[in-house]
């Protein structure tokens, strides 16, 4: 009986095995010209068997009606008046319509499927446009390169080149055309036949894609519709081009090519390899005409064609913003580009400082900058979005600035008008940071900012979007710490005995170093603060050798919140530590910290500074203005943190440490010092009123 079972399971798979053989076999057969192929594969069309295909790395479960549908529409191109092909498509629908039109279908070689109509009977829209020098000359060195392809080598494409015959021009539209995506395969060189055919033209070619819209970047289509259009316009019109021996150069006399302008120039550029070239384009392209800037860089940005990592890294979203803004600004007379001492200090800003330099040159530019310059600060961080030495600082920068004028501000049209429709513009770069914060500002502003909204004249269409939600913001009220726990696996309050046996345990173990490491990094988030001599002791000679982007001291910074100004990984800054570690109070301890960072908390007499701590917790856990990964920077916030909860004996519920990171997890103290803030309120410890709007990290 069991041979019985075996030997019918073996049927079974065999005939399961020979079906899916026999489906991929007539798809060879298909891709080969075999007319009769078209016959053999209809009846899977109604073939609900199962079947497992597998996509790079994916694992797909189908049916053979599926795949043989695929398989048919990869291999024809019949038109909508010959014949649809869908999931609902029958076997003995595709069949009568083959023996219908048997006479007429035919395997083309220049599409390498079958058809009907054939191309020169076929619509196809384009346009073309002069071809950006930078972009020529940035091709041009390849053109040797490309005739010696195995490609062009294959369709005797150099051949034609050679012999300055124009079908050479359309054997490179059948060779793009031929390299369209089929089901697992990647050709990742079929941009090579666009390049080729700019350079034998000089010109960027635009045909219908998908989406019937004209595309300038063809090379950079998924879907097939734009590398068919480009053939059928070759199949029709090859003839008409000739060989321009001073131009050397294939024209064609019918073929009107539009001029470009200096923004094409400029957007070619933004790819750069050189840094200060793609920098000065995209700084360039911020101030030419909105219109174009905004047309080319909607079509860049869906083409994805790649930019210099030196400029914002999403360059076209944040090009159709700023060339917008920059507009605004002429047209309203507002300053920009600020003045030559301005530019100096983001200069500064944007270079490596330590924490009392950065924060000392923050904190002047919060004195003494006006509504009128503060734009100008936040164009330059724009333009200088990768750079998160400068992002952090101006995000600090305009979220106490705009508090501090907020009342000057918005009683001024002029000025009002500017930050609502920069919030719009900054909301829209689609990017995180607190650029897309500015409306937080309005929150619990009360009836007399809501009716000068309300009063507000403009035509501007995005001002007038912002006034309605600036308006239902200012009945907003101001909430109080969320109330929930706030212990978690990246933050709680573990302890771990005789640490200093368990680290010796991971040193000398056998399993293999980047197991060690990964174990030691667990281990370190475990210590409480009276382990950390042990610790740092311990781990001093142990080196990180595999698992090089966590650095081994970063437990100190990450989960105790030291304002560190020098780096931990100096033995003579551990040292230090260590000294101070064991000579002083935890208290004393953060405190010594906080006054080498330049930190002003305290009154005259060294006491907490209640108001001072009120405004350090509000506004010193920065954001970032623009980009910097969501990441949050406490700065010297925790440190002040944990003299309050020595102070007044309590952590309000939190964690006795900032996080337990073990290398990945990320804890910030914003929570904490809302918490604190309102402890403050509660327990009538300010002197100040404190009425200015939330802050951009407001949550």
């Amino acid at each position: 009986m069991k041979l019985l079972l075996l030997f019918i399971s073996l049927i079974i798979s065999a005939d399961l095995f020979a079906q899916e053989v026999s489906l991929y076999d007539i798809e060879k057969r298909l891709r080969e010209g075999d007319k009769n192929a078209l016959f053999e594969i209809a009846p899977y069309f109604d073939s609900q068997k199962e079947i497992t295909e597998y996509l790079g790395y994916h694992i797909i479960q189908t049916t053979e009606s599926n795949v043989a549908k695929r398989i048919t529409l990869e291999n024809t191109l019949f038109i909508e008046q010959e014949m649809v092909i869908t999931e609902e498509t029958k076997a003995d629908e595709f069949l009568m319509f083959l023996h219908k039109n048997i006479a007429k279908i035919y395997f083309s070689e220049l599409t390498a499927a079958f058809m009907i109509t054939p191309l020169t009977n076929r619509p196809a829209r384009v346009a073309f446009r002069e071809m950006p020098n930078t972009a020529y000359d940035l091709l041009r060195p390849q053109y040797s390169k490309l005739l010696k392809r195995e490609w062009v080598k294959e369709y005797k494409i150099d051949s034609f080149i050679r012999a300055k015959d124009p079908k050479a021009l359309l054997l490179i539209a059948s060779a793009f055309y031929n390299k369209r995506y089929r089901f697992n395969e990647h050709n990742f060189d079929k941009e090579e036949c666009i390049y080729l055919l700019q350079l034998l033209t000089g010109v960027e070619m635009a045909v219908d894609d998908d989406r019937n819209i004209l595309s300038f970047h063809i090379e950079k289509e998924f879907y097939s519709d734009a590398a068919l259009n480009m053939l059928i316009y070759f199949a029709e019109n090859y003839v008409k081009f000739i060989w321009d021996k001073e131009q050397k150069k294939f024209v064609n006399k019918e073929m009107t090519v539009v001029p470009i302008g200096n923004e094409h120039e400029l957007f070619a550029r933004l790819n750069s390899k050189k840094d200060a070239v793609a920098l000065n384009a995209f700084i360039k392209l911020t101030t030419c005409t909105p219109g174009t800037v905004v047309q080319l860089a909607k079509e860049y940005d869906h083409a994805d064609i790649p930019a210099s990592y030196y400029i914002p890294q999403f360059p076209y979203r944040f090009l159709q913003q700023l060339v917008v803004l920059t507009q605004y600004c002429v047209g309203n007379n507002i300053d920009f580009i600020g003045s030559e001492a301005l530019r100096n200090d983001i200069a500064k800003l944007s270079k490596h400082l330590s924490f009392t330099e950065r924060r000392e040159l923050e904190d002047k530019l919060i004195r003494t900058l006006t509504l009128d310059d503060i734009t100008a600060l936040e164009y330059w961080t724009l333009i200088r979005e990768q750079n998160w030495n400068l992002i952090f600082s101006t995000g600090r920068i305009v979220d106490i600035f705009y508090s501090k004028h907020w009342q000057e501000m918005v009683n001024n049209d002029r000025y009002l008008k500017l930050y609502l429709k920069k919030g719009y513009l900054y909301d829209n770069l689609g990017i995180v940071g607190n650029c897309g914060e500015f409306l937080l500002k309005f929150i619990n502003n009360g009836n007399v900012v809501c009716e000068k909204l309300e009063r507000l004249q403009t035509d501007d269409k995005d001002i007038k979007q912002q006034v309605i939600s600036a308006k239902a913001l200012c009945a907003e009220p101001i909430h109080g710490p969320d109330g929930i726990s706030h212990y978690w696996e990246g933050n709680n309050d573990s302890s771990i005995t005789d640490i200093a046996a368990k680290i010796r345990e991971i040193k000398w173990s056998e399993v293999n170093q980047e197991d060690k490491e990964r174990a030691l990094i667990k281990l370190l988030a475990l210590t409480s603060y009276n382990q950390i001599d042990t610790v740092l002791n311990e781990i001093e000679e142990i080196k990180f050798e595999k698992i090089k982007y966590i650095d081994k001291y970063s437990f100190m910074k990450k989960d105790w919140g030291f304002l560190f100004e020098a780096g931990f990984n100096s033995r003579g800054y551990r040292k230090e530590f260590l000294h101070h570690y064991k000579a002083l109070s935890e208290y004393d301890l953060y405190a010594y910290y906080l006054k080498k960072g330049g930190i002003d908390y305290q009154n005259p007499d060294g006491t907490l500074d209640y108001d001072k701590i009120y405004d350090i917790l509000k506004h010193n856990i920065v954001d970032s203005f623009v980009g910097g990964g969501g990441a949050w920077r406490d700065n010297e916030v925790y440190s002040v943190i944990k003299l309050l909860e020595i102070t007044h004996n309590s952590t309000l519920g939190f964690p006795k440490k900032r996080c337990n990171s073990a290398g990945v997890y990320g804890c910030n103290a914003a929570n904490r010092a809302t918490a604190w803030r309102q402890y403050l309120v509660d327990h009538h410890l300010l002197k100040q009123t404190h009425d200015e709007p939330v802050s951009f990290n407001y949550r």
